[in-house]
């Protein structure tokens, strides 16, 4: 293996470390219910999935909003626990225009 594929993977193995720790976080705070925390992990605008369609979120306090909405949800369902399942990463492709 050259030193500039050691390189890479170094570099690999700690982004996946960082992304693993950021979801540690995400989690925790999430199941704190803790919306400023999780909200300022986030950028606006942005999109979201609700009820399987596509939402715009216009700004901090839509999205704030959206996921105060969410997380009490999440909490009325009785979950106790959240856990990352897997993390896979796809390139993104450039859009047409």
């Amino acid at each position: 293996m050259s030193d500039d594929d050691e390189d890479v993977q170094r570099e690999l193995q700690q982004f996946m470390k960082d992304l693993e720790l950021f979801f540690a976080r995400y989690a925790e705070r999430y199941m704190a219910s803790d919306v400023d925390a999780v909200s300022a992990m986030y950028e606006a605008p942005m999109f979201a999935l609700r009820h399987e369609r596509a939402i715009h979120l216009a700004d901090r306090t839509a999205v704030r909003a959206h996921l105060a909405d969410v997380m009490a949800a999440y909490a009325r369902s009785g979950a106790a626990r959240a856990d990352i399942a897997a993390l896979d990463s796809h390139p993104s492709r450039p859009t047409e225009r």
